[in-house]
């Protein structure tokens, strides 16, 4: 087993993040800069933060939500979302953050993932934009838990006329003191701070019920890997969504913590230009950013050399990478392609995380170099040490504890492990017994450093040997004109009573069964395994998560009845055609009426 060690002084830290948010509520000089899809750029400091969450707190009151209500966030623009966020904090209720809708023609499959989020948490509320409300509408309309959907502009509203009554109240009364319209209510370490609801790349997504003592524990970790007990100030960035636990966790808690800088890019800019994410990097003299891998991969192949002459990334120290396997290779073209503006191979910092952990588990040495290990023909990159004052040890199929070097599951312990999953006792009772976190995933411990090598529900069973899928995935990617990271690989019943490999891919040429061919004849020759089935599919066609994590067990059950298009085009009912943009309406349009026939009976007075 591997512990790691807690550094006991007397500093303080917030045992809250409503206390972390009134620390902060005095610093006029730094907070968070937005980037939005635009561009335009708009700052907002720690004090002016603190001053609109609490407005916005009494406005959320006044609407009538009371102590531990859900409130569902789906917005699309990051300064509403980080204000609406610690209001509902402050205003004793439980945030959601939620993905908002991408792409309109796969409005169907989103409304079935979103109205399963809302209707699990209970949500009592939506806040959303004035742009997604009318698409929000089927969800509100058909989860009776929503008593409200509404914008942060019309709860700005709502804290003026508060804020407008109770000054006028005053002014009537010489006598008699005028109560305040909003009293924070108090906040305990224990209490329910947000539920983070897990990507479902595995099963349906589950809230992960996330508390103010596990959020403070794994950013004081986080804060103490980063800086390994120094007084110095990070200037961070992130592109990541903020409806991510990356993204919310590592770039807008952990910097209020600690009262750093921040820049939060829209997402959008980095998808449509990776280049940005650098260029922004290069502007802000950023010192710590993170990244899924596939970022990693999508700028060496999108950003330009004569791009990267132009930057100067030698004020970075951290280029973080997790939240999706890492792939050495990845890393490696990486730090070659970035090389000229002065990126090395001792700023990269994978690391190993999951929800139910709040967010961080393990991570890499700063400044060291990466360690990599091979296994059945694949290299593992380490994700470092456990973070203080945490536990992780590897188990076999009777959780007994393993050697070094054997594979088994992830086991954590410590601080940061969350309480389980929202409303789900089944579940939380399979996932975290014994206080351990039961974390699905696959790997070994070699001289204390963790190797991830994948999951255990994934595992391909090839007459009676186990294979990963990610070393099938690398193996396939390694073909030209497969496009990378965007390989899944899994077992389908065969009818030799073990399982056939099936290999999805993408690929953005035309005539795709050479593609299928060669694939296929790459993994025989590479890996000695015989491939039941390749199916090509156009870039974008393979199901992912909202964090874009690949679904393997989707793909699998997709590729099961038969709804994979094997000529890569996608099916008719993922465009948003004229008459599906029609029937949307219609749907929304009703949805809008049964919400309002429902708070009708809701506000009907009773006898």
């Amino acid at each position: 087993m591997v512990d790691g060690w807690a550094r006991r002084d007397s500093e303080r830290w917030p045992s809250t993040l409503c206390e972390a948010l009134d620390a902060a509520d005095q610093l006029h000089e730094v907070g968070y800069t937005f980037i939005a899809d635009d561009g335009n750029v708009e700052r907002m400091s720690y004090a002016m933060l603190a001053e609109h969450a609490r407005r916005r707190a009494g406005a959320l009151r006044a609407l009538g939500l009371s102590d531990g209500d859900r409130v569902a966030l789906v917005l699309d623009d990051g300064r509403q979302f980080v204000v609406t966020f610690f209001a509902a904090l402050l205003a004793g209720l439980v945030p959601v953050p939620m993905c908002p809708p991408m792409v309109l023609g796969k409005l169907d499959t989103y409304f079935e993932t979103a109205a399963g989020i809302v209707r699990a948490a209970g949500s009592a509320a939506v806040v959303t934009s004035e742009r997604l409300k009318m698409l929000l509408w089927p969800i509100a309309g058909n989860v009776a838990s929503v008593r409200l959907v509404i914008t942060p502009e019309a709860l700005d509203h709502t804290s003026a006329q508060t804020s407008a009554q109770t000054s006028a109240q005053t002014s009537a009364q010489t006598s008699a003191r005028t109560p305040a319209p909003f009293v924070r209510p108090a906040t305990a370490p224990d209490d329910l701070a947000f539920l983070q609801f897990t990507s479902g790349s595995t099963s349906a997504p589950k809230g992960v019920a996330v508390t103010h003592r596990c959020l403070i524990a794994n950013t004081r970790a986080i804060r103490e890997e980063l800086i390994a007990g120094s007084s110095r100030v990070e200037q961070v960035l992130s592109w990541l969504p903020l409806y991510h636990d990356m993204g919310l966790i590592g770039f807008v808690m952990v910097p209020l913590c600690y009262h750093w800088p921040v820049v939060l890019m829209s997402p959008l800019r980095f998808l449509q230009r990776p280049e940005r994410w650098f260029q922004a990097l290069h502007d802000y003299r950023t010192t710590v950013t993170f990244a899924p891998n596939f970022a990693y991969a999508l700028a060496v192949k999108r950003v330009k050399s004569t791009d990267v002459a132009r930057l100067d990334l030698s004020c970075v120290r951290v280029f973080g990478c997790g939240a999706e396997p890492i792939r050495v290779a990845t890393m490696r073209a990486f730090v070659d392609h970035f090389a000229p503006a002065g990126v090395r191979e001792t700023t990269l910092l994978p690391c190993y995380g999951m929800a139910e952990a709040t967010l961080a588990v393990t991570s890499h040495p700063i400044g060291a170099p990466l360690r990599v290990e091979r296994v059945d023909a694949v290299e593992l990159v380490s994700c470092g040490r456990v973070l203080r004052g945490h536990e992780l040890r590897i188990v076999d199929p009777e959780r007994r504890e393993l050697p070094p070097r054997a594979v088994g599951e992830i086991e954590v312990r410590g601080p940061s492990v969350t309480p389980g999953y929202f409303r789900d006792d089944a579940a939380t009772r399979a996932t975290f017994p014994d206080g351990w976190l039961r974390t699905g995933d696959l790997g070994f411990v070699a001289e204390g450093d963790l190797f991830v090598s994948g999951r255990k529900k994934d595992v391909i069973i090839v007459a009676g040997r186990n294979y990963g899928p990610e070393q099938i995935e690398v193996a396939a990617e390694c073909v030209d004109g497969v496009r990378p990271g965007g390989v899944v690989a899994f077992g389908a019943p065969g009818n030799r009573g073990t399982d056939d490999i099936v290999i999805v891919c993408e690929s953005a040429r035309r005539d795709r069964g050479p593609i299928a061919e060669a694939v296929r004849a790459h993994v025989e020759a590479e890996l000695g395994l015989r491939v039941g089935d390749v199916v090509v599919l156009a870039p974008g066609a393979l199901p992912k998560t909202s964090s874009g994590k690949l679904q393997r067990s989707k793909t699998r059950a997709l590729f099961a009845d038969g709804s994979l298009v094997r000529d890569g085009n996608r099916s008719p009912a993922k465009r948003m055609t004229p008459l599906a943009l029609v029937r949307q309406l219609v749907v929304s349009t009703w949805s809008l009426a049964r919400f309002h026939l429902r708070s009708i009976r809701w506000n009907r007075p009773r006898a």
